[in-house]
């Protein structure tokens, strides 16, 4: 069946799909698992298709929100902002292939619930509608996936083909709040329109608050160092200004600073957190600048970060992050803390997270946090293994090692299976390990009965095969007991993979 034909069904499946009973009012229970293995799917072949079906997807969910008497569906619960453990990775590889399918498709979806988040808040602090800050880049959430994709979208238009963005952006920077604006800022600076930035920036402070301003600059420091001298000034004031959002919005022009003028920089980061509350840290513009500020003086923000460590939850998150970067640096001083296993549960999610997302030093912080005492950790750990074949060999047989023998694999087989799965160079030696153990779970699931777990079937006939073509006489033996597992349990697919292959 040719991807056109496929996207027609799939469309028909998504717009179509009963309507839930009492008990799922939200239908998420039965479509949301089929539709993001049916998206999967399809954006490993054909990304311009599969965003295509995934703006089927969410129109549904904001039409089917409205009826409720909603203004968007995260609010009224018709889409799950947790769908699964890597949709946000998937989501960010297809919009690199088909950046203007996102336009199309995904970015009114994007507008239309930053119009009714802002509008649920208008009373309120300008910091509570959602994507007000923008998202972490780790580990995301699946409207801060949809909010970043489109963000990367219009950047890379902008730069390849400047024409296509045009109406987009006089859009967004004809909007009010903080998330359209700042999708404005940061398309302009990278469009080669720096003057219509700088007047947008300067000649409108009426419409645009002070944040918006401090955005605005962080964008144009990215993009040149010709106007450094004219925005320090301003930058400076933003910095230290009385509201602390406003401050937040200046710690990314203050990172940006960093690469023209990094004792400025490290000047203003210490005026920035003078005299703020911790929870400050909550927002990902102060985390990226403090760990910034932490690789350039570690003793000077440490007392900083520890501070920000003990906070709320979502601002030692972010510490967390931060500690991990200096740890798997080897950069951590007597006065931080040594081990992850003293940090408070926030502050190990965030240091899971950015150890997952480190290609080569993680293995360090992995191995204790893949049998954490919390889920979220094990959770947040486990994202590790989704490009494991990328690694060096040892590390990666290491990395295996640790994974297969403690409780987040049995949790998220599905990581390591997509990780092995998706890359073309020579497995790690301890592939074999791994296909065994997922053919043990594999077998379990669907004896039990379990649903959820193709995907995992999938990948793993797909590893067996490779490592059958590459591997030894030894290797191929284990590889034909694999097989024959599979065919104990009916796998769906096998036949035709062992067909292909004759």
């Amino acid at each position: 069946m040719t991807s056109t034909g496929s996207a027609a069904e799939a469309v028909s499946e998504v717009c179509c799909v009963g309507t839930a009973g009492a008990s799922d009012p939200n239908g998420i229970a039965d479509l949301g698992w089929r539709f993001w293995n049916l998206f999967e799917h399809l954006a490993e072949t054909d990304a311009s298709t599969a965003i295509r079906l995934l703006g089927a997807f969410l129109a549904r969910g904001l039409r089917r929100a409205a009826t409720a008497g909603h203004g968007h569906p995260f609010n009224s619960g018709h889409l799950s902002a947790s769908p699964g453990s890597h949709v946000g990775a998937v989501l960010a590889e297809a919009v690199e292939r088909a950046p203007a399918a996102v336009l199309e498709h995904v970015l009114p979806f994007v507008i239309a619930v930053a119009k009714a988040s802002h509008a649920d808040h208008a009373d309120g602090p300008a910091m509570h509608p959602r994507w007000a800050r923008p998202p972490l880049l780790i580990n995301l959430e699946l409207d801060e996936a949809l909010y970043s994709a489109v963000h990367d979208a219009l950047r890379a238009l902008a730069q390849r083909h400047p024409s296509s963005v045009v109406k987009a952006v006089e859009l967004l920077a004809s909007s009010v709040g903080r998330a359209l604006s700042f999708l404005a800022c940061r398309t302009y600076a990278v469009w080669n329109r720096l003057d219509e930035a700088l007047a947008w920036l300067t000649n409108d402070v009426e419409r645009s608050t002070r944040g918006e301003a401090a955005l605005a600059i962080g964008s144009l420091l990215r993009a040149t160092d010709a106007i450094v001298q004219q925005l320090l000034p301003m930058l400076s004031r933003l910095a230290q200004d009385l509201i602390m959002a406003v401050r937040a919005c200046a710690a990314e022009a203050v990172t940006a600073l960093m690469h023209h003028a990094p004792e400025a920089a490290l000047e203003l980061t210490d005026a920035l957190f003078t005299g703020v509350p911790v929870d400050s840290h909550e927002a990902r513009t102060s985390h990226i600048l403090l760990t910034q500020a932490l690789l350039r003086d570690t003793e000077r923000f440490a007392p900083e970060l520890n501070r920000a460590l003990v906070g709320p939850e979502l601002a030692a998150r972010h510490a967390g992050v931060s500690w991990a970067v200096l740890a798997m640096r080897g950069r951590l001083i007597p006065c931080l803390p040594t081990n992850s296993a003293v940090l408070t549960l926030a502050a190990r999610r965030g240091a899971a997270e950015a150890a997952a997302n480190d290609p080569t030093h993680r293995a360090s912080l992995l191995p204790e946090m893949f049998h954490d005492g919390d889920a979220t950790v094990r959770k947040a750990a486990a994202h590790s293994t989704l490009n494991v074949a990328s690694l060096p060999p040892g590390i990666a047989d290491d990395l295996i090692g640790s994974f297969l023998s403690r409780s987040a694999f049995f949790e998220h087989p599905e990581t390591l299976a997509r990780g092995l799965a998706g890359s073309t160079l020579r497995l790690p030696s301890q592939a074999i390990e791994a296909c065994r153990a997922l053919s043990v779970f594999f077998a379990q699931a669907s004896k039990d009965g379990r649903r959820g777990y193709a995907l995992i079937q999938k990948y793993l006939i797909e590893v067996v095969l490779r490592l059958y073509l590459q591997g030894d006489p030894a290797i191929r033996v284990q590889c034909l007991n694999i097989i024959d597992d599979l065919y104990r349990v009916d796998a769906r697919g096998l036949n035709n993979a062992l067909s292909g292959e004759r």
